[in-house]
């Protein structure tokens, strides 16, 4: 393939060749040789600065080789290029891999006047240590171990700025401010930064140690309290922060002055990521406590066990006493205690027992990869909730529905649950609304589950428990957060991966234990609890105790070459910035940053940190005003490819102009500042992985990002995921590729084929009709052509005769209008006649595709093609079915687990019945995710376990791709069939009907309607009669429906074919279908009597086939294009 990209040269922003670019080379005005640009110094422009940054980098490798004797870990290099760069930032990094180390190093690289802020005076002293073994002059380090004569020479220094680098905790930047006020810093490295977030003024405080000024940080805090406000900051040259990530939730909002002034957030590295063996164990004759005691004195030291809520505080010293009495060193551990964490560390305590509760701090505060090994709960983690309706507050009113929401009114809960959602967090003592609110929802609760009927259906519930308690009755919900967040201790990130765990559940109660299972499903791909008999425990422990001693290790210092670059730093790139966030939720609170207008989205995965970054869609198109549209054709074909510009008053998107061609704005968004961004990331990182959608488009915005970085990072891969779940994306990154050219040109011939047609027809209808905003197309000319065919054939009128007599209406459609007319004036009677009865086995439909999609939803809801489009897009970014573009029905195999699954978990194992539907192609069907119903899916929006903004019509259409899907993995129906002949006057009709259904099968799904006629003559109650088109018009789906089935568009342009002929008002849609208008009959007209064979059905199609063989490699792209060329070159000569 051969493309000319203009205005993106790496050195000097001429154009240049895309051969060149994947080279890492400049264009040939600046190197005229294929030479490294860095190596002739004399040429370089723009390539200077990168060239300089480089062998910074090489420098920071040799400093630090030239201090320890041996290479830095990949993460600190990439941590230091970052500094290099002049980025403020922070670190997301798993256990053990340097990070202090690296503080101090870097100051002494930096060179400048740096603070190292550190949690402790112990570290404090060791830094200090560090420093001076590594010939740090001019430091001076505070800390309590210090006699009171050298904390008062320490402080004379600091007030005097007699130092190089302070080492000091962030306690003494709180107390000692005013020594340090007035001075700057070029480097300041916080090594803890929740010891920083405990003052929240200790924000400010560093931030003026960097070079802001008290009124830029209360500008920026404007901003904070106002998002959207633009902050105002002087340039001018700021010192660098790098602070560590978050292990808890920063409590104060000034945490965002580091976004508004530094360009970056903290990150919170947790939640998302577990390697956890989950144990269900069934005590047969012992008690609960005494099967918790026995798997600790089996198992040994580094256990948690946690009590359930519902058994109240005081089952912690049952506990703790049944422990000891055992021989195991056991303690209580309701509040952070240093000492006691010491003790467990060392192995003195062997257990530590607390609530099983998300707020408990021995579930949420202890963060010792090293010594936790295992968890025991004594109990299903639970809350208990008593059901008076007089006191429940929000909280528990909102837990209370959640659980018991099958039992409710659907339309009125979901009201509730919506608006309890916005003020779990308000005093309703405080806010009118949210009292009143309170109070009508306590009443909706007493009248619904005080019904006998509601209590026993609750009651017979195979995951509710309902206690009947002296003060009443009190239900059992499980508490699958706090179980998560618990169990989570045992598994933490460090340098090799994630650490495995072991979280053993003794289950007290069988419901309780069903409805955790059910609410882990929401926040885990695959939450599955293995019965203890099943688990090898000694293999388990084995791998539990191997990952302690490599973190033992890594913490020691103890580590070879190659095990420091087990992690790696890596970019990845998709499209849409709702995918970039989805995918960034998938692995804890990511820390956010600027680069340019693009916001990165970093997160720690296993051996990886990962930068994910949204393109925004297509960054290039084909420039206009050179070659023929924007295509040099000489011996090649040479497309011209250009940034896409965006008009920021009425958003048309152009090229080629200096001005937007519609509105002749003058204020646009040009995208090549994502270029520029993409760039300055692919210097951090080590290798770019190309994550764009897996579909011909998806592969050629990845050839377009590859030529633009390969002078930055020469590691550039292709990975392919159809669907936005964790574990396809994991599995994704370990399965990348190269890029695929045939895929590249076969897009690229579509897109030139598409110029050239369209504004060559286009230009002449600007002549003839006088009018700029016509436009035509190889599709839409032809679809154009349908719908007024189709419309010409819809004026032949038949009858819709609607006859209702003795309880029952029938409808009989007539030819002939005339004759419909004469039997509605005569009628007055109706025969039915019982004919034929059979027994049919009945398969279900396939799952959905694209065009099936369009036409499911346009006939159900009525949608229009672009909004079925947009919400299916939402919903595969929000991660909860498969990519929507797609002409496959094929059903994978992890489809087929998903099927079973739901009809296994859900008591219809029966009528799994898995089916591929199809062999052929990458690509599957349109699917759900996850075996989660569209009312489970409203309880994880309800609780937070699915983040996005899903509407009531995402839902509506998730509920169709989901049934649909699940009937094509069911059982067929059998059902009974019988002919009736139906007569008025002179006319009859034979009608069928499904008259029982003999196996329910697939029809649990998509229900089938059970109808029948009496027999014998009746008089008619009541008639209407219809005058209805012989062949229906057109709708969205059925057009879309039709481009399908006669081989014009793909999956990727159905929707967008339709709207353009909207827009441009060819057609127009009067209750759902669609009519030709007269400029859309004259343009048409104009066209086909001038271009008929160009902008024939016949000639789309053929160019469909040819554009599908160039994407498989069968034929030459560049020889295709220049027969193209001169097809249109001869026809058009022939029509001037």
């Amino acid at each position: 393939m051969k493309a000319l990209y203009l205005n993106v040269c790496p050195n000097c922003g001429r154009g240049e060749e895309d051969q060149r670019l994947l080279k890492g080379l400049p264009c040939p005005v600046c190197f005229p040789y294929e030479v490294e640009p860095c190596s002739l110094p004399e040429k370089l422009q723009k390539l200077r600065k990168h060239c300089h940054f480089r062998e910074k980098v090489k420098e920071f490798e040799r400093f630090f080789e030239e201090r320890f004797g041996s290479k830095p870990w990949n993460l600190q290099v990439y941590w230091a290029k970052r500094l290099i760069l002049g980025r403020s930032f922070s670190i997301l990094a798993p256990t053990g891999i340097g990070k202090t180390t690296f503080g101090a190093v870097a100051a002494l690289f930096l060179g400048g006047r740096t603070y190292i802020m550190l949690p402790t005076s112990i570290l404090v002293v060791q830094v200090e240590r560090l420093l001076k073994r590594l010939g740090a002059r001019n430091v001076v380090a505070y800390h309590a171990d210090l006699s009171s004569r050298e904390k008062k020479e320490a402080k004379e220094r600091i007030a005097k700025g007699d130092f190089k680098i302070l080492v000091a905790t962030s306690m003494f930047l709180s107390k000692n401010f005013s020594l340090l006020e007035g001075k700057t810093f070029d480097f300041i490295f916080v090594d803890d930064v929740d010891s920083l977030l405990k003052k929240a003024k200790n924000v400010d405080k560093v931030l003026m140690l960097l070079g802001f000024t008290r009124e830029e940080i209360d500008e920026a805090l404007k901003a904070v309290e106002k998002p959207g406000q633009p902050v105002k900051v002087k340039r001018k040259r700021r010192g660098l922060l790098v602070v560590s990530s978050a292990t808890a939730k920063p409590k104060t909002k000034r945490v965002k002055l580091f976004r508004y002034l530094l360009g970056f957030e903290v990150g919170m590295p947790i939640g998302g990521i577990r390697n956890v063996e989950d144990v269900a164990v069934f005590p047969a004759e012992e008690n609960v406590v005494e099967a918790a005691v026995s798997l600790v004195k089996r198992f040994g030291g580094g256990a948690l066990v946690f009590i359930p809520s519902d058994m109240g505080r005081e089952k912690i010293g049952e506990v703790v006493e049944a422990l000891r009495k055992a021989g195991v060193e056991a303690e209580s551990y309701e509040k952070l205690d240093e000492k006691l964490i010491e003790k467990f560390t060392k192995g003195e305590i062997q257990a530590l027992v607390g609530i099983s509760s998300a707020k408990n701090p021995l579930a949420r505060g202890l963060d010792l990869p090293q010594t936790i090994r295992y968890a025991v709960f004594a109990g299903v983690p639970k809350n208990r909730i008593l059901l008076d309706f007089s006191s429940m507050t929000i909280p528990q009113c909102f837990a209370v529905m959640i659980a018991v929401k099958a039992f409710l009114e659907p339309n009125q809960a979901n009201r509730y649950l919506w608006e309890l959602k916005r003020y779990l967090t308000v005093d309703p003592e405080k806010n009118e609304k949210a009292r009143l609110l309170l109070e009508e929802v306590r009443r909706f609760l007493a009248e619904a589950l005080m019904k006998p009927e509601v209590l026993k259906r609750i009651e017979e519930s195979p995951n509710l428990w309902l206690d009947r308690t002296p003060e009443g009755f009190a239900l059992l919900i499980a508490d699958a957060a706090g179980y998560l967040q618990a169990s989570g201790r045992t598994s933490r990130l460090f340098a090799g991966g994630i650490s495995r765990g072991a979280s053993f559940l003794v289950v007290d109660n069988v419901k309780a234990f069903n409805d955790l299972k059910r609410r882990l499903s929401w926040f885990l791909d695959e939450a599955e609890f293995k019965p203890v008999e099943k688990v090898d425990l000694n293999r388990l422990f084995e791998e539990i105790d191997r990952d302690r001693r490599k973190i033992g290790e890594l913490r020691a210092g103890r580590i070879t070459e190659e095990e420091k670059s087990l992690v790696k730093p890596i970019m990845v790139v998709v499209e849409s910035p709702n995918k970039a966030r989805t995918i960034a939720g998938f692995f804890g609170r990511p820390a956010r940053r600027k680069v340019g207008n693009l916001t990165v989205y970093e997160v720690n995965a296993e051996n990886l940190v990962i930068n994910i970054v949204a393109t925004g869609g297509h960054i290039f198109d084909l420039t206009v005003g050179r070659g023929f549209h924007g295509v040099e054709v000489n011996e090649y074909v040479v497309p011209i490819f250009e940034t896409i510009k965006k008009c920021v008053k009425c958003g048309e998107q152009f090229t080629g102009e200096p001005t937007c061609p519609r509105c002749k704005s003058e204020e646009f968004l040009d995208k090549l500042s994502v270029v520029e961004a993409l760039r300055e990331l692919a210097k951090e990182v080590e290798e770019v992985v190309l994550a764009t959608d897996p579909d011909t488009e998806g592969e050629k915005i990845a050839y377009d990002v590859a030529s633009m970085l390969k002078a930055f990072n020469d590691r550039i891969v292709r990975a392919e995921f159809h669907e936005v779940t964790r574990r396809a994306f994991t599995e994704a990154l370990k399965a990348t590729r190269n890029l695929d050219i045939h895929l590249v040109e076969g897009q690229t011939v579509r897109r030139v084929a598409d110029r050239w047609v369209g504004f060559e027809l286009s230009q002449h209808l600007w002549k003839i009709f006088g009018s700029r905003r016509l436009s035509a197309g190889r599709v839409q000319t032809p679809v154009l052509g349908w719908v007024i065919e189709r419309t010409e054939e819809a004026k032949k009128k038949q009858g819709l005769l609607t006859v209702q007599a003795d309880g029952f209406k029938v409808k009989l459609t007539i030819p002939d209008a005339e004759k419909a007319k004469e039997l509605y004036e005569t009628l007055e009677k109706v025969r039915v006649e019982g004919g034929e009865e059979w027994v049919e086995t009945v398969n279900p439909p396939p799952p959905l595709s694209t065009d099936a999609l369009i036409r499911e939803a346009s006939r159900i809801f009525g949608f229009d093609a672009n909004l079925t489009m947009q919400l299916a897009q939402d919903l595969f970014e929000s991660g909860v079915i498969t990519y929507h573009r797609t002409d496959s029905i094929r059903v994978s195999t992890a489809g087929m687990s998903v099927a079973h699954r739901y009809m296994a978990e859900n008591g219809m194992e029966e009528l799994y019945k898995p089916r591929k539907w199809s062999e052929a192609g990458a690509h599957e069907c349109i699917r759900p995710t996850r075996p989660v119903d569209v009312e489970q899916l409203r309880l994880m929006l309800y609780t937070g376990a699915l983040r996005g903004r899903l509407t009531g019509k995402h839902l509506r259409l998730y509920d169709l791709i989901f049934k649909r899907f699940m009937a094509s993995q069911a059982q067929e129906a059998e059902v009974k069939k019988r002919r009736f002949k139906v007569k008025v006057g002179d006319f009859e009709e034979v009608k069928e009907f499904t008259v029982e259904v003999l196996k329910e099968g697939f029809y649990r799904f998509i229900p089938v309607k059970v109808e029948t006629l009496p027999e014998g003559e009746f008089e008619v109650s009541s008639k209407d009669l219809k005058l209805i088109p012989s062949k229906p018009y057109f709708t969205q789906g059925s057009l879309v429906e039709q481009m399908k089935e006669r081989g014009i568009g793909r999956p990727s342009t159905y929707a967008v074919t339709v709207s353009r002929l909207l827009e441009h008002r060819y057609l127009v849609e009067r209750k759902k279908f669609l009519f030709p208008t007269s400029l859309g009959i004259k343009v048409y007209s104009y066209l086909s009597q001038r271009f008929g064979s160009l902008v024939s059905e016949e000639f789309t199609r053929k160019l469909e086939e040819v554009m599908d063989r160039v994407e498989r490699g069968e034929i030459d792209y560049n020889e295709h294009l220049l027969r193209l060329h001169q097809e249109l070159k001869e026809l058009l000569e022939a029509n001037v």
